[in-house]
């Protein structure tokens, strides 16, 4: 029995060294955010997978020309909703749109600057 213990113990060992030499890598939590520059901050969809709509909070730090554009999965667009100054959320009802997958993009002055899948569950 006592010749038992010291092989355990070397296995034991042996276990946490080589877990120990592996790199883990830790990725840093999400942002929360779609899309953030000194012109606009936009966060990500809310509540997610949407069901009868779906929430965007955003800030404009700059007089900036700003849309989420939402698209089906061919790629038609579906609808575009322009983000003003004098709001600071966006709330899009998805209560017409059939289960399943979208994109939506961030598109500011005419340009794609983020695209994300948006879910559907009704």
């Amino acid at each position: 029995m006592k010749k038992v213990i010291p092989i355990v113990l070397f296995f034991v060992l042996n276990v946490l060294l080589a877990c120990a030499s592996k790199v883990v890598e830790i990725t840093p939590p999400q942002t929360g955010k779609l899309f953030e520059n000194h012109q606009i901050s936009v966060s990500l969809p809310y509540p997610y997978p949407a069901n009868e709509s779906v929430t965007f909070q955003y800030q404009l730090f700059q007089n900036v020309e700003a849309r989420i554009v939402l698209y089906d999965v061919l790629g038609n667009e579906v609808a575009s909703y322009r983000l003003s100054a004098e709001n600071n959320r966006l709330s899009i009802s998805t209560a017409e749109l059939k289960t399943g997958m979208y994109l939506y993009s961030l598109v500011l002055e005419g340009k794609n600057v983020a695209t994300k899948k948006l879910l559907v569950s009704h």
